[in-house]
């Protein structure tokens, strides 16, 4: 298990994802080690991906993180 997914699973709980989803160093690695922790240390916790049950399947519960994450992405498209 890398260090990075330790400090993640130590700040949300049983809640971080394994780190054959997010490899170190994938974007949404950096982005949550970047969000969870000081001086922002948001949830990291996300919908399940059962689309019958959850209208946002894979979208973090928080809205705030949601939107960080949407921001992320975007700026990372235009740096291409």
């Amino acid at each position: 298990m890398s260090k990075t997914h330790n400090t993640l699973r130590n700040v949300v709980g049983a809640s971080a994802p394994p780190p054959s989803l997010h490899p170190a160093g994938s974007a949404r690695s950096l982005f949550e080690q970047w969000i969870s922790g000081p001086p922002y240390e948001r949830d990291l916790y996300r919908w399940p991906m059962d689309e019958t049950k959850h209208a946002w399947p894979g979208q973090y519960k928080d809205i705030a993180v949601q939107l960080a994450w949407d921001a992320w992405q975007q700026a990372q498209n235009e740096s291409s």
